[in-house]
């Protein structure tokens, strides 16, 4: 059935909430099609008054195209509740979004993975050729919905994939920069310890890799992967998820450890 009264559309629907600071429910929103469609990052512009919704959809939601397979989206909404774009992205193989981030004049990035050639631009040089399996994207729109440019990122073994699960752009600098995290198969820096290692990439706002090793990765032979990824107020870039093993030479408590 249809959260807080709303309808749900079919299989699976995408829902947004909004608690003020007492834990009081203000809105809810549901958003679907007929098939199978995954909520999976949100985040605020500044000053709150607007809202990005990023996932997977796996149908023509609101009317946008479907390209095959699943299609990511974004869904911009207003401090009300109110839906004011909804963009949807995909190639003919697997494509999905999973984390989001918004800078200080509006403009809106997402990251995730496809398994296909991605989306080029007209009038920019983007780097939208798959490099085996599934490769990380990192897109960036404006705030009214233009899509402005489109990076890939990921190794050229047709077996190994990488994924992007989490962005943020460091509001700190005077010249702000994305950082990247999520996991690879394959060996985007030196050498994979096994299974999947954690990686950071970090990107000028332009969508230029700003490292001359281009990323960062680190792992051990257990498998590792990257969540979350943040950056204070002296540059230093804090990231989080799971490992199998022992990351440097910390002891390992079980299964999967923090």
């Amino acid at each position: 059935g249809g959260l807080d009264n709303n309808t749900n559309s079919g299989d699976k629907d995408i829902f947004l909430v909004k608690y003020n600071s007492s834990g009081t429910r203000q809105w809810t929103q549901q958003l679907g099609t007929s098939s199978e469609d995954v909520g999976y990052g949100v985040a605020v512009n500044s000053n709150g008054e607007k809202i990005f919704v990023t996932g997977s959809t796996s149908a023509s939601l609101d009317s946008q195209t479907y390209s095959g397979n699943s299609d990511i989206f974004l869904v911009k909404y207003d401090d009300d509740g109110d839906k004011q774009w909804t963009k949807q992205l995909g190639t003919t193989s697997q494509d999905v979004a999973y984390g989001l981030t918004v800078d200080s004049n509006g403009n809106i990035f997402v990251t995730g993975f496809t398994k296909g050639n991605a989306w080029p631009i007209t009038g920019y040089s983007d780097n939208v050729s798959n490099s085996g399996n599934s490769d990380v994207f990192l897109v960036k729109y404006y705030d009214n919905s233009t899509l402005h440019w489109t990076e890939l990122l990921g190794t050229s073994s047709s077996d190994k994939a990488e994924e992007g699960r989490s962005v943020t752009v460091d509001s700190h600098s005077s010249s702000s920069f994305l950082y990247l995290t999520g996991l690879t198969e394959g060996a985007l820096q030196g050498s994979n310890l096994g299974n999947y290692d954690v990686f950071l990439a970090k990107y000028t706002i332009g969508g230029s890799k700003s490292w001359s090793s281009t990323v960062r990765q680190m792992g051990t032979s257990s498998g590792e992967q990257g969540y979350g990824v943040t950056v204070d107020s002296s540059g230093y870039i804090y990231v989080a998820g799971n490992t199998g093993g022992e990351l440097d030479n910390n002891t390992n408590s079980g299964l999967q450890d923090v």
